[in-house]
């Protein structure tokens, strides 16, 4: 077994996809992939006349080790695990400490709460377990587990409100990043995008350019948006104007979502709705996905707002958001393999986008 394949950074919700994408790209037809348990998967499939077996082992500690040599082909294993490497490991380090100022107790308190609420889809199993390791006058310390066994612990000492995330840069950390994008400074969000490395002290881009950018992409929107809003806007527009080199851009994309999320929330507020009370704090039982996609306001929720232009506005931001988070984070039918977002460009491309599904949906409303 090769020790480039071990103990991987693996993304698992992308997993089978990202194969299917790899026999596609080679033309390879009839791969089977079986899930021998839940601790380990396989794959079989036939190229240049070789029949290949490959074997995905899921540690206990949120790593997966990739074994090429089952089979008789071990060479042409070592093609998909080096593809699927490729595409799914976003970071290799065994473990990352990142330090966040500035998060209130209140904060903090919400990010627990947010994590216990995350629902899996897919299974009954939990999508992220929350256990209270401590909880005193200096500090609250968390475990968080996924569902792919992932793991972080989240101290935050109450005396400096500085939240210390600690554990695998896997499943976990890319949920805590999007929460936590709505609550922190650009310098703190840094520390998250770096996830622990030193990241640079400032950023040299002109604030006011980036409000005229704003002005000029939301001409509908922006009189409209609070503070907290702009404030994750500025943060993913900022960073999409960077020249930082990282392996992926999906924290890029995070604050500029979350604030799509409090759009949908803020015109459901000014409507006297509010998600926590009457729908289980979730937009998803609001609508329902017609044959197209896109996403209806369901007719007892239209008679409960009794606004036709808000319901339509609610339903293609909803439309579109989940495409984006269930891309960014799996669920259901929505996994794409090349969830990474890759390159600046494509973290550019998106945040633009998330901009003016915005502004079309208070343009929507007028």
């Amino acid at each position: 077994m090769s020790s480039d394949f071990k103990e991987l950074n693996l993304d698992r919700t992308r997993l089978k996809d990202c194969i299917e994408e790899f026999w596609k790209d080679n033309n390879l037809q009839g791969g089977e992939y079986s899930e021998e348990s839940d601790k380990s998967h396989r794959v079989k499939y036939s190229q240049d006349n070789c029949q290949v077996m490959v074997d995905f082992l899921f540690l206990k500690n949120g790593t997966t080790t990739i074994k090429t040599k089952t089979g008789k082909h071990p060479d042409k294993g070592e093609q998909l695990a080096a593809y699927l490497k490729n595409k799914l490991v976003g970071d290799s380090r065994k473990s990352i400490s990142v330090s966040i100022k500035d998060i209130q107790q209140d904060d903090f308190d919400l990010l627990v709460e947010f994590l216990q609420e995350l629902t899996n889809e897919d299974s009954e199993v939990p999508a992220v377990s929350v256990v209270v390791s401590s909880d005193d006058a200096v500090k609250k310390t968390i475990k968080a587990t996924t569902q792919y066994k992932d793991s972080l612990t989240l101290t935050h000492y109450r005396t400096t409100n500085t939240l210390l995330i600690q554990g695998k840069p896997l499943h976990g950390y890319y949920q805590v990043s999007y929460f936590l994008s709505e609550f922190t400074s650009l310098n703190g969000f840094l520390a998250i995008v770096y996830k622990g490395e030193e990241a640079p002290t400032t950023v040299d881009i002109n604030e006011r350019d980036i409000e005229i950018e704003l002005q000029a992409l939301l001409p509908n929107a922006y009189s409209n948006l609070g503070e907290g809003i702009l404030k994750m806007l500025r943060t993913s527009c900022t960073l999409k104007n960077t020249s930082i080199s990282l392996p992926e851009y999906s924290c890029y994309v995070f604050p500029a979502l979350r604030a799509l999320e409090g759009v949908m929330r803020r015109l459901l507020f000014e409507r006297g709705y509010s998600l926590e009370y009457e729908n289980d704090n979730s937009f998803g039982g609001l609508f329902y996905r017609d044959a197209g996609g896109k996403y209806i306001a369901k007719s007892d929720f239209r008679g409960k707002i009794g606004d036709s232009k808000i319901c339509d506005a609610l339903g293609y931001c909803y439309t579109y958001f989940v495409v984006q988070r269930h891309t960014l984070f799996h669920a259901n039918d929505f996994t794409d393999s090349s969830t990474f977002v890759a390159t600046k460009d494509e973290a550019t491309q998106t945040i633009e986008k998330i901009i003016k599904t915005i502004d079309t949906a208070y343009k929507m409303v007028k």
